[in-house]
């Protein structure tokens, strides 16, 4: 049987400005005390707050961001969720990431948490990944 290490990040979350920066330090702070670890995961709504209305439209720049970390120290990432509209609509998107630095996998929440996501639209399917070797 393979092992597989994972750290679960927890950090102050600004509800006003981007916590990218921060969750960078993290990842390269992780990695460099930890070097076995073999995927990290951030909480929900961590990148960018808690508020609707810092949804992202385009996440293009964000998802490069935690692409480019993850292929840089061939480790798997779950970088919490972010706000995304699409359209008129707004969901509470969460990615992986592989150790290659692609997204392997995206998922819509499916049930918001009310009435703290009150406007945030649900998703239609569960999402799933595989993790060669493990599961």
């Amino acid at each position: 049987m393979k092992t597989f290490s994972i750290a679960g990040v927890q950090m102050y979350v600004s509800a006003t400005s981007s916590n990218i920066p921060m969750m960078k330090h993290k990842i390269e702070l992780t990695v460099s005390i930890y070097p076995w670890v073999d995927m990290i995961m951030f909480s929900e709504l961590c990148a960018l707050g808690p508020l609707t209305n810092y949804s992202d439209i385009d996440t293009t720049e964000t998802e490069k961001v935690f692409c480019e970390l993850a292929k840089k120290h061939s480790i798997w990432i779950v970088p919490g969720s972010i706000y995304q509209t699409r359209g008129d609509e707004i969901f509470n998107m969460a990615l992986a990431i592989n150790p290659q630095g692609e997204i392997v996998s995206r998922y819509d929440k499916l049930f918001p948490f009310f009435p703290y996501e009150e406007g945030v639209t649900p998703g239609e399917t569960f999402s799933y990944f595989d993790v060669p070797s493990v599961g």
